[in-house]
């Protein structure tokens, strides 16, 4: 929940997530803004109408709504917790909901093998690890290279990824978007994606918007199961004519889920750009 004084142009943006733990098991890696995980961080202008959602990217936990995602096994004693850094002193998230679905008391139900393969295997639990880097001048490139380190999984599905500008001071997503391409928008921004046993799926840089998603919106492109110690990658490149903008930040998101990891291999789908 938002409150504030900058409430309808900032959002939850100018909070960022730092730690996010279940019963000690560490779901988060690095610094993320909030808007890039909750379906409802939107500003009031919600950019390009995209649409919003209150999951995690995944696809092993049936939803009410007939869609899937992925998920934290709970246990009745286990304990949330998270750690929030306020990048604007006027507006911030002073509450967080979290959406749980509840499986069948009857243990003989089929259906609880999916939390016995989140609780003992990690098997669809998430895995999110952000990375940053300040708006560079136009014609450099800013490389995004993670190794997921998941709390039980042997291996992990690249589910999404993320991306927003924000101003790094008061964390105001404004404009980030629109913009011509000499602007320090999303609009001036290219990007590709690949992992470090794999070829990029597509044949050059594509606008990154095209690559790199937000709630509710995330291109099926660098979707790709990944081996144990593979890394992720994401290169930008900043176009336009531009100059470097200190005060402008570019927030990178690598979305993963737990896999299992004798199951048939998915690979990246391809892009021409």
């Amino acid at each position: 929940r938002p409150t504030g004084a900058n409430v309808a142009t900032i959002g939850l943006w100018s909070s960022l997530l730092q730690r996010f733990t279940v019963a000690g098991r560490s779901y988060v890696q690095g610094n993320i803004p909030l808007g890039l995980l909750a379906g409802q961080a939107m500003p009031v202008a919600t950019p390009l109408c995209l649409p919003q959602t209150n999951k995690f990217p995944g696809s092993r936990i049936p939803l009410p709504n007939g869609e899937f995602g992925a998920g934290i096994a709970l246990g009745p004693a286990d304990e949330v917790r998270m750690t929030i850094a306020r990048a604007d002193a006027d507006s911030f998230a002073d509450q967080i909901s979290l959406d749980c679905v509840q499986f069948p008391d009857d243990e003989r139900d089929p259906v609880n093998e999916i939390y016995r393969l989140m609780r003992n295997h990690g098997i669809g639990e998430p895995v999110f690890v952000g990375s940053e880097t300040t708006y560079l001048a136009a014609g450099t490139s800013f490389q995004s290279e993670v190794l997921p380190q998941p709390p039980n999984a042997r291996a992990l599905r690249r589910t999404a990824l993320r991306a927003v500008i924000l101003d790094g001071t008061t964390g105001r997503p404004a404009n980030f978007e629109l913009g011509a391409i000499a602007a320090t928008t999303m609009n001036n921004l290219l990007a590709q994606t690949w992992t470090s046993f794999q070829r990029a799926p597509q044949n050059g840089f594509a606008p990154a918007r095209s690559i790199l998603g937000l709630p509710g919106y995330d291109p099926a492109t660098g979707i790709v199961d990944m081996q144990e110690n593979e890394r992720s990658m994401i290169e930008i490149q900043f176009a336009g004519t531009a100059a470097a903008d200190a005060g402008i930040d570019v927030h990178l998101l690598h979305c993963f889920e737990g896999r299992d990891i004798n199951a048939r291999t998915l690979e990246a789908a391809n892009a021409i750009s």
